[in-house]
This record gives structure tokens, C-alpha cells and sequence, in this order.
């Protein structure tokens, strides 16, 4: 099967200009708030091609000539960068949600990265994410698990709302990121899209795979996790969590709440499950495989084969037509 790309800048198709001069096109996809990216090598001899504008808007498709080609999505240009000999251009870009400014086509009205300062009070988790979407033009997607935690006080200082949300979904133990149009703010290892949408799941064997790297880490010492809170009742600092005859780590923060302590250990007991083992592969070329898609991997062996999802998938072609999808995977949660 012969690979293929379709690539519109603000609109204009470029693809058959791109074609003539490509060494590498690369586009990966990540999980979380981690910034989705895409690269265009070309070869810039003479006659030297325009330079394409700075927050020009890229949007790029990836598949093969027999096929649809797959949506990679929309990407703002953020840097060009020449060099020589032999003469050649760099252009690199980042997905559409993540990017600074303004954006009316898109009824963007402030972006994720500016800071801000401002105290959240009494609100729920649905409450900060449905406010900061609103500010910023997209629609609010919170996972049910989250949407009615209840959140006393938190402080944003000097903090975007893409970091604010991406430090928030830590302490609970969720996912955060922009992406389609929603802010999503849901479980890890869902198997879903930023949009929601179920991901279809991949199943690979040794036959399938060009190459794979499997890292096993040591587990943590300790089998639970607790959290302190302040009993406004009785003036004391309160522990929840842990369990009997187990080995104890207690946060060092104090918890406004007792609801807040134990969401943080939920969020604790989270991490403990979730297996710290990696795997890298690379394969032929997939444009249907994206972060947080779940990946089952048999007839390797013990400790490889398992169910794992990708936390991230880099798809690049290159100048001789060869297509590779690379995919770094994360231990599934039982």
C-alpha cells in the first residue's frame, strides 16, 4: 500500500507543494495536557520555497492512497526554522487547542495559556471546568465520576487554565485536555477520545510489530496511601484512608475537607494500581491508532504480553514512502 497525506494551510490545499520537497512529515498525538505536535521536513535547495507564516493553521490527514485518509486534526504553526547545507526547512507546529491567541473562526475568546488569578469557592469540579470552557470556547465534557465533587476552596495564582486543569485532574487522579472542541476532565485508561467517542482497540502479535521495548519497574514499599484533613469541629488534624496491616504513606497536605482527603486518596490509590511498566513499539504505519487507545499485546511473552494504552502515537512518512506509526504504551489498570 502506497502512504498518503493531505495538508491545507488557512484553507488552501499545499499538499501536492509539500509532496515535491518532503523528507519527513511527523505527527504525534498525546495524552493528557501535553501539547499535540506535528513536523514537515523539506528539502529547501533552490529555488526556495515561501515560508508559510507563523500561526498559519495546518490541517493534516494521514493514510494511504487505497484508503480515507484519517483526521490528525488542526495544528497552529509556531516556529520555522532554515538551515544548510544542504539547505532545508523546518516547520513545526502545535495542535489548535493548545496554541496562544485568539481564535474568532473558532469562537475562541481567551486562550487556555493566559494566567490568571482568582479563588474557586464551594464549586464542584463540573462548576470550574464548564466556567473555564465557557471563557474559552468550548463545550465541557467531565467524566460522572468527577462532576459532583464538591471542592471547598482552591487558588489559581498566576496560573493558566491549562495548567490550573492539568494540576487539578492530578490531585483527582483524572485526565485533562483540550481536544475536538471539548474540554474533557475524565478517567485515565478510558479508552476514549477528548470528545468522548470510544477508541477502537488494537490487538498486535510479534508478526505485527517492526520493533518493541518493554521497561518492568520496581513497585512502590508501601501498599496504601492516606490523607490529612482539618476537623473544623474538633480543631484536629484527621487521617482517612490507609488500612489495617498494611504499609502507610500519608500525604504531607492538609485537606480543608474530609470529601477532599479522600478524593486525593482515590486519586493516591490510583497511581499505587496503575502499573509503572512502558512499552515502545513501532509498526507499519496506522492512522487509526490514537493516544488512549488500548493495545493488547500476545504471543510475546511474560511481562509483555498484556492489555496496555498508548500514551502516545507519533505517525511519520518520509521521503521514500515509508509510513511507520510509533506508539509508547502505559500498563492498563486492572
Amino acid at each position: 500500500m502506497t502512504p498518503d497525506f493531505k495538508i491545507t494551510a488557512n484553507d488552501a490545499d499545499i499538499t501536492d507543494a509539500i509532496k515535491q520537497r518532503l523528507i519527513s512529515l511527523s505527527v504525534t498525538d498525546h495524552s493528557g495536557g501535553e501539547s499535540d505536535t506535528a513536523t514537515i521536513t523539506l528539502d529547501d535547495r533552490p529555488p526556495s520555497i515561501s515560508l508559510p507564516p507563523t500561526r498559519a493553521e495546518l490541517k493534516i490527514s494521514i493514510g494511504y492512497v487505497s484508503g480515507k485518509l484519517a483526521d490528525m486534526g488542526l495544528f497552529i504553526v509556531d516556529e520555522i526554522a532554515l538551515s544548510g547545507p544542504p539547505s532545508t526547512l523546518v516547520i513545526s507546529a502545535k495542535g489548535a487547542n493548545f496554541s496562544d491567541g485568539d481564535s474568532s473562526k473558532k469562537g475562541i475568546k481567551n486562550s487556555l495559556k493566559s494566567t490568571k488569578t482568582r479563588p474557586w469557592d464551594d464549586v464542584t469540579i463540573s462548576d470550574i471546568v464548564e466556567t473555564i470552557a465557557n471563557d474559552s470556547g468550548y463545550t465541557a465534557r467531565v467524566g460522572s465520576q468527577f462532576a459532583d465533587t464538591k471542592i471547598i476552596h482552591i487558588d489559581q495564582s498566576s496560573e493558566s487554565d491549562m495548567h490550573f486543569l492539568t494540576r487539578v485532574a492530578k490531585q483527582y487522579g483524572a485526565l485533562f485536555k483540550p481536544a475536538g472542541g471539548f474540554l474533557s476532565f475524565v478517567s485515565r485508561g478510558e479508552g476514549k477520545s477528548g470528545s468522548g467517542k470510544s477508541l477502537p482497540s488494537l490487538s498486535l502479535s510479534p508478526n505485527d510489530i517492526t520493533t518493541w521495548n518493554v521497561t518492568l519497574v520496581d513497585r512502590p514499599k508501601y501498599e496504601a496511601v492516606g490523607a490529612m484533613y482539618h476537623d473544623n469541629d474538633t480543631g484536629k488534624r484527621v487521617t482517612v484512608g490507609g488500612g489495617k496491616d498494611k504499609t502507610v504513606k500519608v500525604q504531607t497536605k492538609i485537606y480543608p475537607t474530609k470529601e477532599e482527603a479522600e478524593a486525593a486518596v482515590k486519586a493516591k490509590e490510583k497511581d499505587l494500581e496503575e502499573e509503572k511498566d512502558t512499552c515502545s513499539i513501532t509498526m507499519p504505519g496506522n492512522p487509526n491508532v490514537f493516544a488512549e487507545s488500548p493495545v493488547t499485546l500476545s504471543g510475546f511473552r511474560d511481562g509483555v504480553n498484556a492489555e496496555w494504552i498508548a500514551d502516545s502515537v507519533t505517525q511519520n512518512i518520509d521521503s521514500t514512502s515509508a509510513f511507520a506509526t510509533s506508539i509508547e504504551l502505559k500498563k492498563k489498570m486492572a
